[in-house]
């Protein structure tokens, strides 16, 4: 009988287009075998020495790319999600640190620019109720050599997380949860296209329709959001507010206080980021329901 973990293998991989059959098959067990010991290294999660050598083989193998392996559990994951009401989408970057790997190849600067591999942005797909679907999206990237102009800003991630798993099914509402690198205009304005809604940690000082930042708003109207100091370590910023894209956001970017945002402009609302708590909880229909 198979046991949790192949199964799982099998549905989120079995789909994958690795040129061979056979291919697909070692992947399957494979991965099967990483989720059974995900804290162990993959000779002991394979059972041998020989075991890890053909995993390094199929990974070797120019058909094996992460696009092949992860578009079929991409997929899955997706599907899944349009299933439920309320679904987070939570997402930040990673380092991926390959500093001892020297022959490595087209790996880029990472931490303080003295180490070597990749960054990652990962949109995982996460239940209310604390169950993980999996990954959404992801995105791996290298830093350019110092002095090279990168073609699009990291910060841009979040968008493009937002824009690639695009408008959810009706039904179904997607909250985009994210920390401070989120609080950029390009996230919110999609967020806003998409449909989704967002609880982001406020990083800006945003001016709001009335004509009042978000910090000073926060201490007037408690329930725009919460002030709060530093952390141990000296950092954090003075709002921790839920941010959303809505029609009586924050002011536009001309400056004009009295201004509509108007289409595609994103900030913030009245009591942010609770409409999904609130819809999970019954207490209110889904915004745009």
């Amino acid at each position: 009988m198979l046991d949790e973990a192949y199964h799982w293998a099998e549905t989120q991989f079995g789909a994958a287009d690795l040129g061979d059959a056979r291919r697909t098959d070692r992947l399957v067990s494979t991965m099967a075998a990483i989720a059974r010991a995900p804290d162990e290294s993959l000779p002991r999660q394979l059972g041998s020495g020989a075991g890890a050598q053909a995993a390094y083989r199929l990974f070797d193998c120019g058909a094996v790319t992460r696009e092949a392996v992860m578009d079929p559990h991409l997929a899955q994951v997706r599907a899944a999600a349009a299933q439920h009401p309320v679904v987070l989408m939570v997402h930040d970057d990673t380092t991926l640190d390959f500093s001892s790997h020297r022959r490595l190849r087209g790996a880029g600067r990472v931490g303080d620019d003295r180490g070597t591999g990749f960054l990652a942005h990962n949109g995982l797909a996460v239940l209310p109720a604390g169950e993980i679907l999996g990954l959404a999206h992801q995105t791996i990237w290298a830093r350019p050599p110092k002095g090279v102009v990168r073609q699009t800003r990291e910060s841009a991630g979040w968008a493009d997380t937002v824009a690639t798993i695009g408008r959810p099914p009706a039904g179904t509402l997607v909250v985009s949860v994210a920390d401070r690198g989120a609080d950029v205009f390009e996230h919110l304005e999609s967020i806003r296209e998409t449909g989704w809604d967002a609880v982001v940690r406020a990083a800006q000082d945003r001016r709001l329709v009335y004509g009042r930042g978000i910090v000073d708003g926060a201490a007037r109207d408690p329930c725009e959001g919460r002030r709060h100091g530093p952390d141990k370590a000296g950092r954090g910023g003075r709002l921790r507010g839920l941010a959303r894209a809505g029609p009586a956001a924050a002011a536009p970017r001309s400056g004009r206080p009295d201004a509509d945002p108007g289409p595609g402009r994103a900030g913030l609302e009245r009591q942010p980021g609770m409409a999904a708590a609130d819809h999970a909880a019954g207490r209110e229909p889904r915004p745009g329901a």
